[in-house]
């Protein structure tokens, strides 16, 4: 629904999967949804645009469904007095977010850092290679161009939506951003990301542009969390979480993910956006493993589930193929095809006195609660203090972490892991020195080869006493 859309009826409207994007132009002084119900339409849903002055230029009529078959999932709104408009005719609230806002956007053409062309496209347009640190791509024909991503790292780069509804290629890190001004998801294919070399971007991409598009899966049963939508804030009410599900199927990165308890809900935020929702009156205790769904890669290389201080062996794996991907290069393929139903009863004293997503306590630390197996994963800048390590018993799992990016010393009676690269994160293991340790208290992915490496994890330890 745009400026210049025509009027028209729309039959076979589904709530459970389709969308309805408002774009660009389409504030609230100049639109109106409402019900109506008529001998010769039935219950329809229709959408008005006018000029200025209220002369109407089209009517968009959703023919068969209300209302109140309608949720802020089935719409993609650039215009934020729009969404807030639209919240309020379907009951839903848009609300501030719970800690940070995320980044400022900063559009910037200023000509000291031109986005580079990287060669020809197929259909006669040019390659912008996507820099977070270069000058916005200006000019971009949506016919013809692409984004040339070549081999970077969903780690150091991800996509999201502005303020104003445009593509931004964004550093998960910080406020490096590169806009393609004036080109909106709907504007573009899937095609129009080239041969995208990581498979994990691959995924994330593909994930934000299906929910973009409408394409995937749309349950009325489940709540969608997104990442990459600048400035949107939802508030959820009347989530039951012993019958309704969480899924990250759309979710846009793997880095920066925040899950924590309020004194209005559950909040669930990332950043550099700064998107959350707030489950109303839900807690993280009250959550099964088993109602939070991913895609195998976000949790089996990437453990986006220890932000809910979930064991990856626990959560629902959902089939991603069924979404937008963009090409990966000849001989490779993307994962996404695993399933597996997680554990559908909540943990025992699970989210008792803990934040999740690694949220600071007072001192600078973060405690793991009760033990069994620690997971050394990502989690930026994070001083993680481990107390009660029983060496009978409990594991450091080093999961998907290869040699280099692990280095293990010991600070007085304690021994300190810290995740290289990655903020000056570091795992303090209170009163554990490497001679306590046996081999049966190190782990990893069984495909792993970081432990037994040269240089690996056992020989460090092993120069420490192991």
């Amino acid at each position: 629904v745009s400026l210049t859309s025509p009027s028209r009826v729309i039959e076979g409207f589904d709530p459970s999967r389709d969308m309805i994007h408002i774009e660009p132009g389409v504030t609230a002084e100049r639109f109106t949804i409402f019900e109506e119900s008529g001998d010769a339409l039935g219950l329809t849903v229709r959408i008005t645009v006018t000029e200025p002055d209220g002369t109407a230029i089209s009517t968009t009529i959703f023919q068969g469904i209300g209302l109140a078959d309608l949720g802020l999932a089935n719409f993609s709104i650039t215009e934020q007095s729009t969404l807030n408009e639209v919240a309020s005719v379907l009951g839903a609230t848009i609300a501030p977010p719970i800690g940070t806002d995320g980044y400022e956007v900063v559009y910037d053409n200023d000509g000291s850092n031109p986005p580079a062309i990287t060669g020809a496209t197929d259909g006669g347009g040019v390659s912008f290679r996507a820099d977070t640190n270069a000058d916005d791509i200006v000019g971009f024909d949506a016919s013809r161009d692409a984004l040339d991503f070549g081999d970077t790292s969903v780690h150091g780069m991800i996509i999201t939506k502005t303020p104003a509804g445009e593509i931004a290629i964004d550093s998960p890190w910080s406020a490096s951003i590169q806009i393609v001004q004036g080109v909106s998801y709907q504007d573009v294919t899937i095609e129009s990301f080239g041969v995208v070399g990581n498979e994990h971007l691959r995924q994330d991409i593909g994930g934000v542009m299906s929910w973009e598009l409408g394409v995937g899966p749309r349950e009325a049963d489940t709540v969608y969390v997104r990442s990459h939508e600048y400035g949107l804030h939802e508030v959820i009410d009347g989530f039951d979480p012993s019958s309704m599900k969480l899924s990250f199927l759309y979710f846009g990165t793997r880095e920066r993910l925040s899950v924590e308890d309020s004194d209005e809900g559950l909040t669930i935020s990332s950043l550099p956006t700064g998107q959350s929702l707030t489950l109303v009156g839900v807690q993280l205790a009250d959550l099964a493993p088993g109602r939070v769904e991913f895609h195998f890669d976000q949790v089996m290389e990437d453990n986006l589930e220890v932000a809910f201080g979930f064991s990856q062996d626990d959560v629902t794996l959902v089939d991603r193929t069924v979404l937008l991907t963009p090409s990966a290069p000849e001989g490779q393929s993307t994962d996404g095809f695993q399933t597996r139903e997680g554990v559908m009863t909540p943990p025992a004293g699970h989210g008792e006195g803990q934040d999740g997503g690694g949220s600071d306590d007072d001192d600078g630390t973060v405690d793991t609660g009760p033990l069994d197996r620690v997971l050394i994963t990502w989690n930026w800048a994070a001083q993680e203090t481990v107390e009660g390590f029983d060496p009978s018993g409990d594991v450091i799992d080093f999961g998907t972490l290869s040699a280099n990016q692990v280095s293990i010393s010991e600070v007085g009676d304690d021994l300190v892991i810290e995740v290289l690269e990655n903020g000056g994160h570091n795992y303090r293991f209170v009163d554990v020195q490497a001679e306590d340790l046996s081999r049966a208290n190190i782990d990893a992915a069984e495909y792993s080869t970081a432990l037994d490496v040269e240089g690996g994890i056992i020989d460090q330890l092993e120069l420490l006493g192991f």
